[in-house]
């Protein structure tokens, strides 16, 4: 019923939860959040609701970077036990700067359970014992988990990320660390760590990519991969960024440093 209830407290639109630590610990990982927020805000506003635990850190980053508050507010959604409230105030490290607080759940570990039941794509930043938890109880939504091991590997890639199978699609941006980097947390029944199978290349995702979310000299090209993978496993169509401010642009440098005569009159013919 609480899943249904804050399904229905949503736009009907698909969700992408942004998982990662509340502290960062990889140098890399600030202008990457930076430049995925930012990506996701130019090519998928309004496609999607966006998804956090409210905290500090990757998921406060994340969501400033999206772009004006007033553009985005109505698109990010902060899951929040009952009774608990994000810290309020001016102070630039307030966590999340804006969006809609819903209550999910009693406790923390029950959050956390409904984001992982709710999302449709999970993006894993750093991360310790929480996101991991949060990831394998993602992970145990999708069709991979049901298989058999030796049918799983054979079969993952396409399994792991069928829509139609209901699960959600996991990208673990692999080279920031912590539980994105597979790290284990915990020992005996208490540990958490991100399902192996969770790294294995996703059929919708091509190898240059899936090698962006593993390989740190590859990070400059992550958030435009993580958006266009995204777009295509939710089956949404991208916003190409500033097309249109491109053109003027284009335009008005030509009126400002004329072409030659000859130049111009071949364009003009070209355009006809």
């Amino acid at each position: 019923a609480m899943v249904e209830e804050l399904k229905a407290a949503m736009p009907q639109r698909p969700s992408v939860a942004i998982l990662g630590g509340t502290q960062l610990h990889n140098d890399l990982s600030r202008p990457f959040i930076e430049q995925l927020g930012r990506t996701f805000g130019e090519r998928l506003r309004g496609k999607v609701n966006f998804i956090t635990g409210g905290n500090l850190g990757v998921q406060g980053l994340f969501t400033k970077s999206l772009g004006p508050k007033e553009d985005f507010e109505s698109l990010v959604y902060h899951f929040l036990p009952k009774g608990k409230e994000l810290p309020s105030g001016d102070d630039s490290s307030f966590p999340c700067p804006f969006g809609t607080e819903l209550a999910a759940g009693s406790d923390w570990a029950e959050r956390n359970s409904l984001i992982a039941q709710i999302a449709n794509v999970v993006i894993v930043i750093e991360g310790g014992p929480g996101a991991a938890g949060e990831v394998t109880e993602a992970f145990n939504r999708t069709a991979t988990y049901l298989l058999s091991p030796e049918e799983a590997s054979k079969s993952l890639a396409q399994a792991n990320c069928l829509a139609e199978d209901g699960g959600p699609l996991i990208l673990c941006v692999r080279w920031t660390g912590g539980a994105a980097g597979g790290m284990s947390f915990g020992e005996g029944v208490e540990r958490q760590q991100v399902p192996p199978e969770a790294f294995l290349r996703p059929s919708i995702a091509t190898e240059d990519e899936w090698k962006s979310l593993q390989d740190k000299r590859e990070c400059e090209r992550a958030p435009s991969a993580i958006v266009g993978m995204v777009a295509k496993f939710l089956g949404v169509e991208t916003t190409e960024p500033n097309r249109a401010a491109k053109t003027e642009r284009t335009e008005y440098e030509e009126d400002e440093d004329p072409a030659p005569e000859a130049a111009r009159d071949a364009k003009k013919q070209r355009t006809k």
